[in-house]
């Protein structure tokens, strides 16, 4: 009983030793101390704040881009819808083929009389009238 009782004892005190050991030594994972692994914890950190801040900045440029595309599509949808209201009465060869409308100005003769000949835009190409062709 004795001897068993000096056994654990022993071996105790070589477990705390062990452990002490360890704790003075102040390692951790890989052999690394403990000022390593924070110093490399802060560097990761440093990384990953880099690497966030890029991906905002992206993000900001695509948001600006994306803004700038939308406005084009929206300008580009209103030329395109002055452009079809304009050229509407037009056949493939520009020949003025329809009415005048309220909007238009005739440049010659009466708004019956237009039809089948050359459409022609008022200089400030906001109105559309028609004239003999030449």
């Amino acid at each position: 009983m004795q001897t068993r009782t000096v056994s654990l004892v022993a071996l105790a005190s070589l477990a705390i030793g062990a452990f002490s050991f360890n704790a003075g030594a102040d390692t951790g994972e890989r052999g690394a101390t403990i000022a390593q692994r924070v110093s490399a914890l802060e560097e990761s950190a440093d990384r990953q704040r880099r690497a966030i801040e890029s991906l905002r900045e992206e993000n900001q440029q695509q948001r600006r881009q994306i803004k700038q595309l939308l406005a084009f599509r929206t300008d580009t949808n209103e030329r395109l819808a002055r452009l079809g209201h304009r050229t509407s009465k037009l056949n493939g060869q520009g020949v003025y083929a329809g009415p005048v409308d309220n909007g238009q100005v005739q440049l010659g003769g009466d708004p019956t009389e237009c039809a089948g000949e050359v459409a022609e835009w008022n200089g400030a190409g906001s109105s559309l009238g028609c004239v003999p062709p030449a």
